[in-house]
């Protein structure tokens, strides 16, 4: 199944680009779906701990199962001033 990845600020420079589609199997979470786009990344488990998630635009916990097109949103944290 499909579900469309949406990126905002750091994630969205880091993919260079601010959506894209990946295939998951059924019973995937978040949180395997973060992993497996970022396993590359030798920062993943820091920036795992400090990214909030939203599916459908509700934000979620990363044991949250996804379903065939859901929207799954990387949000790393924000600063202000």
């Amino acid at each position: 199944m499909k579900i469309k990845l949406k990126f905002f600020a750091y994630y969205e420079t880091l993919f260079q680009k601010d959506e894209m589609e990946v295939e998951i199997s059924e019973h995937t979470t978040v949180r395997d779906v973060f992993f497996k786009v970022l396993h590359k990344n030798p920062h993943a488990h820091q920036l795992f701990k400090n990214t909030m998630f939203a599916v459908n635009q509700s934000y979620v916990q990363s044991a949250t199962k996804l379903n065939s097109d859901d929207e799954l949103a990387f949000i790393p944290p924000v600063a202000g001033g």
